[in-house]
């Protein structure tokens, strides 16, 4: 950039482009998001102000923001920005990431909720609360009851239920389903799946690991809720797990209680995830 204290729009965002264009698969459109983060303006205002002088703070935050970038950082973590089922959450460095695969459980819950005598839902694992948030605005009517280990989760997650105004959901520091003694006849995780020898990518490398790593299988945390939905009888699961891990499941699932498990694709064809139903709901869920 010249050595000035004041740099246009247009010159920010090329120089931007220069440094991402090895990391982004979109540099000018990631460099865009975050000099409008930083100007609280849209994209198509400064298309229409490429001349527009930033002052030297923004220009040395967009630096900075670049920099961190380009070493793999997420974006999401830069802006603390996330968008999920076409709506915008707040996300905050030490709290997964979530995925745009994850609207899948999302819309599969909607189906059970909509069709079976659910009342109330849990989560093990809320991360920034996406799930519970998105589907409690779904339907006012029933009750949400969030977990998590993390307390930064929890305050993010409460945080996202007030900027959406939801009520109906309430988030629980806990491990698991120790906070929660309700009855339940929904339990929906994305819990951490990855074997702890696996070598996560760089980008990935900067999200939490006990929310990605699932033990020295990658499946350990997986069967823990299957167990908890079996003792606690707990009549329709929904979980994601690792796309290797469908066979592993299928066997654990066997001889307790569960009619067989109905596992689902994401968009790319992999293994995704599951329903697990307790036998006594043994109708099948269309999805």
């Amino acid at each position: 950039l010249p050595k000035r204290c004041h740099v246009t729009v247009q010159e920010a965002v090329a120089l931007g482009v220069t440094e991402l264009k090895e990391v982004a698969e979109k540099p000018r459109l990631e460099c865009e998001i975050i000099l409008i983060h930083l100007v609280k303006q849209t994209r198509v205002w400064l298309h229409l102000h490429p001349d527009y002088l930033l002052s030297r703070g923004i220009k040395d935050l967009f630096l900075d923001h670049i920099s961190k970038r380009a070493t793999g950082y997420p974006l999401e973590y830069i802006t603390e920005k996330v968008s999920f089922f076409s709506q915008e959450f707040c996300i905050k460095e030490g709290v997964l990431i979530p995925r745009p695969e994850t609207e899948i459980l999302v819309t599969i819950a909607q189906k059970i909720i909509e069709t079976k005598e659910v009342t109330t839902i849990a989560e093990v694992g809320v991360g920034s609360g996406v799930i519970l948030i998105t589907l409690a605005q779904m339907f006012p009517d029933k009750q949400f009851i969030g977990s998590d280990i993390n307390p930064l989760a929890i305050e993010l997650s409460q945080g996202n239920a007030q900027k959406h105004q939801v009520k109906n959901v309430e988030f629980r520091l806990s491990s698991k389903l120790e906070a929660i003694t309700e009855a339940i006849d929904l339990l929906l995780s994305n819990p951490p799946y990855i074997q702890e020898s696996y070598q996560l990518p760089k980008s990935v490398s900067y999200e939490p690991n006990e929310a990605l790593f699932g033990g020295t299988q990658g499946d350990e945390f997986v069967k823990e809720l299957i167990h908890l939905q079996s003792i606690k009888e707990i009549p329709y699961c929904i979980c994601e797990f690792g796309y290797d891990q469908k066979k592993s499941i299928a066997q654990f699932c066997q001889n307790r209680g569960f009619s067989p498990p109905e596992f689902y694709k994401d968009l790319a064809g992999l293994d995704r995830g599951f329903v697990l139903k307790m036998k006594n709901c043994i109708k099948n869920v269309q999805f």
